[in-house]
Parts: structure tokens; C-alpha cells; sequence
């Protein structure tokens, strides 16, 4: 029989699920250009003031249609589409009752999942109780503010010495409180040695112009090259940089993909120094976001 699950009122609730690519999560060093079956979870038990938010998991799931998810289905998508990823987002995903049934049954499969900042001790005591044989977990780590940020520096050492692949979305708002994260977030991550992790900047509200954008990624990028805004039409801001060289590897604009000049262990082409954590097996050349249900 299918695995059916009773939500209930105190956990995330399972709203969509789409064939869409890793770019879009947004993920900028994971399989870019590859194929995501991600599933969105909306009733978000972690409260913050961000004006729009970027995943819509702020919604009522009583005000959407809440879908049902079984291990045999989800195994069932991932045979039909072979994804380079299954990312669980939205509302802190792992706080599903059923999250850690469905993640065991996709063995072969690469698992993600968003985790806001703030619910880091929450995961980790999480992880710890029923996830610590998966092989390893691409996270997501959302920052809205600067306590985020160092709720992060706290547990940075144990992210990185445990089987995680992270990434980091950072909510844009405004231009004075995103420089502040981004000074202090810069600090945090090359202080603990993470120069090949990968910023990604998520703007939350058109009081942030592009060009606001553009001058800021540029100054920061002297102190820091992973820094991305997957979303821009101007590809300077969204194409991926070697760590090293500098020199693009992966030239994209709102999400596509135009070029990817990176060998088969994500090294870069021009030096050599590997840059991406993974490879996707076939590169989507074509924006997509298919609803599955």
C-alpha cells in the first residue's frame, strides 16, 4: 500500500511538486543546468518579517491544495525523470513527520533540502536522531538577518566537518541591510576557511534595484568570488566564476544555462582547479518548471 501520511497542524504541509532545474532553487555550485524534482512545503513554523517570500512557504496551507506523498511515488518520479537532485522546499521540509521515510526510500538519488538559518540547532538535533546513515544531504541554508548569521558561525564547524553539501540563499531587501549581512556573512565563512561555498543572493522586494545589485556583488567579489544572483538577466551576475582564475565556467542568465566551460569532476577548464561539488549527467539548455502535481 502507498504510504499515506495525516498532516497535521504543527508540521509543513507538501503543496506542489515540479520538474524545474537545480539553478532555479536556487543552487549555483550543485549540478548546474541539471534536472530538480523539487517539493514545496508551505505553513512555515519559522516566523521572520521578510516582505515577499521568495518560496511562498509563508502560506496558509488551509488557503492551498496540500498534496499527498508516498515513498513509492516519489521513487516512481525519480525512475521517470532521472533528476539530479530531489530537494525538499519551502517550510523547513524536515519538521514533515513522514520526511525521514521518504528520504531513506530514495536510494541512488541526491537528497536537498532548505534550512532557514535560525532552525540550524533544530535540523542538526534532527539529523542526528534519523538521518545520520544518508551517504550525505545538499543543504540550503537561508539568512534573512544578521542573527542568522550568527546562529550560522556557531555551527559552521560541525556543518562542515559532518556529510553536508552547502550552499547559502541570502534574502535581499534593501541595499544598506544586505551590505551588512554580506560584510559579516564574508567574514564568517572565510574566518572558518569555506572559499569554495557558494552565496546566493534572492531579491525579496523592488526596492532593490539591479544595479544596486551589480555594484554590490562587484565590490564584494574582490574579498569573495562565490556570489550569485541566479535570478538576473545580466549574466555578469549570474554566471559562476572559478575561485581561482576567475574567468567564467558557467555562463547563465535568469537561470539558463548558455555555456558551461567545466570538465567532467567540475574543474575548471581554464586552470583546472575544481569549482563545482557535482555535475549534473545532462545539462537542460532551456528554462523549465513543469508542475508534477
Amino acid at each position: 500500500m502507498p504510504h499515506l501520511h495525516k498532516i497535521e497542524a504543527n508540521e509543513p504541509s507538501p503543496a506542489s511538486v515540479l520538474a524545474t532545474v537545480c539553478d532555479r532553487i536556487p543552487l549555483s555550485l550543485f549540478c548546474p543546468g541539471g534536472l530538480a524534482i523539487v517539493i514545496n512545503f508551505v505553513g512555515c513554523l519559522c516566523k521572520c518579517d521578510v516582505e515577499r517570500c521568495p518560496w511562498d512557504a509563508n502560506l496558509d496551507p488551509r488557503s492551498v491544495r496540500i498534496t499527498r506523498l508516498s515513498s513509492q511515488e516519489i521513487s516512481s518520479l525519480v525512475s521517470r525523470y532521472r533528476p539530479d537532485l530531489v530537494f525538499f522546499h519551502g517550510a523547513e521540509p524536515y519538521l514533515y513527520n513522514a520526511f525521514p521515510h521518504l528520504v531513506k526510500s530514495l536510494s541512488g538519488v541526491n537528497i536537498g533540502v532548505k534550512v532557514c538559518a535560525r532552525m540550524l540547532p533544530k535540523f542538526l538535533n534532527y539529523y542526528n536522531k534519523f538521518l545520520q546513515e544518508i551517504q550525505y544531504i545538499v543543504l540550503l541554508i537561508e539568512i534573512i538577518d544578521l542573527n542568522d548569521v550568527e546562529i550560522l558561525n556557531n555551527h559552521l564547524d560541525v556543518l562542515s566537518s559532518s556529510k553536508f553539501i552547502f550552499e547559502f540563499a541570502v534574502l535581499a531587501e534593501d541595499q544598506v541591510k544586505l551590505h551588512q549581512m554580506m560584510s559579516r556573512i564574508i567574514n564568517v565563512i572565510t574566518t572558518h576557511g569555506l572559499n569554495s561555498v557558494a552565496i546566493n543572493l534572492v531579491p525579496t522586494s523592488a526596492r532593490l534595484s539591479e544595479e544596486q545589485v551589480l555594484h554590490l556583488v562587484t565590490t564584494f567579489r574582490e574579498k569573495f568570488t562565490h556570489i550569485y544572483v541566479p535570478s538576473s538577466y545580466i549574466s555578469e551576475l549570474a554566471s559562476v566564476l572559478c575561485h581561482k582564475c576567475r574567468l567564467p565556467i558557467v555562463v547563465r542568465r535568469n537561470y539558463t544555462v548558455i555555456k558551461l566551460n567545466v570538465g567532467e569532476q567540475g574543474t575548471c577548464k581554464y586552470c583546472h582547479s575544481k569549482v563545482l561539488t557535482c555535475v549534473a549527467r545532462h545539462k537542460l539548455r532551456i528554462p523549465l518548471e513543469e508542475v508534477i502535481r
